[in-house]
């Protein structure tokens, strides 16, 4: 398969990262809505802050079943720190901070889909919206994953945009009518 149609994630389980949007998310808050309200101050309070992410699974698709170990495509599951910042925390600081879920859909009727982490890939251009620092790795994490990833499987794949749109939900606590877990048996 031609190279460019392949993406592999440089990240490992329990690299920690820095995330700080960059694309522009005015858009999102337009209308007199209370849901566009929340939205607004969200934007302004998310900008120019880090949120933290924490790598605590890669997978990857294989070329074929014949050689699983020729990869041809490796994704990161992310959880989200509940913190947002301009200076970053220190790591023993950092080990207090729970997990926080990610609003992963809001439906018309007031439903708020959420999951314990989602798949990022690592695509091209990526740095037009978002900027991301690597600050470390803990290896314990790669072998005891956090409890609400556990309770919670299952990732919906995100590119960097919708990721933004996602975090900028997570954080604009808007009151919602009920709150399900996404990948429910």
């Amino acid at each position: 398969c031609p190279y460019y149609y392949r993406s592999k994630t440089k990240w490992k389980e329990g690299d920690l990262l820095a995330y700080r949007i960059l694309q522009d998310l005015s858009c999102m808050a337009k209308g007199t809505s209370e849901v566009c309200i929340k939205m607004g101050e969200c934007i302004e309070r998310l900008k120019g802050k880090y949120v933290l992410l924490r790598v605590v699974e890669n997978k990857q698709r294989p070329v074929t079943d014949l050689y699983p170990e020729l990869d041809y495509m490796s994704w990161s599951n992310v959880m989200l720190y509940d913190w947002m910042g301009e200076e970053i925390p220190k790591e023993e600081e950092i080990k207090k901070i729970p997990f926080r879920r990610i609003v992963s859909t809001r439906l018309n009727n007031g439903v708020c889909v959420v999951v314990s982490a989602v798949s990022l890939e690592r695509e091209r251009g990526y740095n037009k919206y978002a900027e991301i620092t690597y600050l470390g790795n803990d290896p314990w994490l790669a072998e005891h994953k956090p409890e609400l990833y556990l309770q919670n499987p299952g990732c919906p794949c995100e590119c960097f945009d919708t990721f933004n749109t996602c975090l900028l939900e997570t954080f604009a606590d808007i009151q919602d009518k009920e709150v399900v877990w996404g990948y429910q048996d």
